[in-house]
């Protein structure tokens, strides 16, 4: 295995706001058309510990709640999401769930076609206009991140952490840019090294890979890692344990992944609320499409607190820079500053 650069552009993603509470606890209960829902997942499919298992544990919950018959498919090995998509559209599911940027196409184009459906995509990317019976779901995960990265800086003893990414998508980008930021916010001197474990999906689901890019960050002094990269993510746990270093989980809470006190926190996305409470907008009559972003604001975004790894004085930190994120008095941006378009990044081959 070896180490070597690329250079790409980064695409900027314009995210759109918008008020609407997929987060309101509804008691008004009306009859629903709706009968079944199904879940198409990103790349890793049930299991990864992280944003799939999250996005399926909110629609059981859904579907027990609201009496409607919940199922799931995942794209194969290698994916072939477009078809699988496709095939869930031309069934008998009033609603369909994709979670992964990478159906933002195609499920635009089948809810454009399949007008009597409603469709929702986590982590929308789409850059063209959204169909009224499609919700397009992105996170403004840097927002997130820049906690864990201050958590990150505050917790190294080397002054060097790590960042394990899936691969160098916008989406990805997020996280490295909130965490780099958020890290030099609450130690400037401190170096956070990246690094991305493929150019494309089958970065995702990769715990080997996962394990040796996490390796070679420790070898370079890095005593903390944080990753976005899906089940790649639990080779890096594993690496952490093995080697008496930190980590930092992603989308929920994956301090279980690891040996107590390995995973010093999780960023989380909280995926799982959200499927929940969209689906009860749609059975309640209350379904809004169009373009949703969510970050800390909305309260979608945070980070796992243990007062037993987490002392009081980071505690207090974070939660003023998380306030001062919250009232627009420290803007986090969605790039790393400093990236351009001849940025170098590194790729895990």
């Amino acid at each position: 295995m070896k180490l070597f650069s690329m250079t790409a552009a980064v695409l900027a993603t314009g995210l759109s706001f918008c008020c609407c509470n997929l987060f309101a606890q509804e008691d008004v209960r009306s009859t629903t058309t709706v009968t079944k829902a199904t879940l198409v997942f990103a790349i890793g499919g049930l299991g990864d510990g992280s944003y799939n298992d999250q996005a399926w544990a909110g629609l059981q919950l859904a579907g027990t709640e609201f009496g409607v018959d919940v199922n799931y498919r995942s794209p194969g090995d290698p994916p072939d999401r477009e078809a699988v998509l496709t095939e869930v559209a031309n069934g008998n599911s009033d609603l369909i769930i994709a979670t992964g940027t990478m159906f933002s196409d195609v499920i635009t184009d089948l809810a454009e076609s399949h007008t009597t459906q409603t469709f929702v995509c986590l982590d929308y990317s789409h850059s063209g206009p959204v169909p009224e019976n499609l919700a397009g779901i992105s996170f403004r995960e840097h927002e997130g991140a820049f906690l864990v990265g201050m958590i990150a800086a505050l917790k190294s003893r080397t002054g060097r952490i790590g960042f394990v990414g899936a691969t160098p998508i916008p989406l990805i980008k997020r996280f490295e840019a909130g965490y780099t930021q958020g890290a030099k916010y609450a130690v400037p001197a401190v170096h956070v090294d990246p690094v991305y474990a493929s150019e494309g999906d089958d970065g995702f689901n990769n715990p080997l890979k996962g394990e040796q890019m996490a390796n070679l960050l420790i070898d370079g002094g890095a005593d903390v890692i944080f990753h976005a990269s899906g089940s790649t993510g639990l080779g890096v746990f594993k690496a952490a344990e093995d080697r008496g270093v930190m980590a930092i989980g992603v989308d929920k809470d994956q301090s279980s992944s690891a040996e107590e006190g390995v995973i010093i926190t999780s960023m989380l996305k909280k995926g799982d609320v959200l499927v929940r409470n969209v689906v009860s907008q749609v059975v309640n009559g209350q379904f809004s499409g169009g373009r949703i972003s969510y970050g800390l604001v909305e309260d979608v975004l945070g980070y796992v607190y243990d007062p037993a790894i987490i002392d009081q004085n980071i505690r207090n930190h974070v939660e003023d820079a998380k306030a001062k994120i919250i009232r627009g008095e420290i803007s986090v941006r969605s790039r790393v500053p400093g990236e351009t378009a001849a940025t170098t990044w590194y790729i895990f081959e």
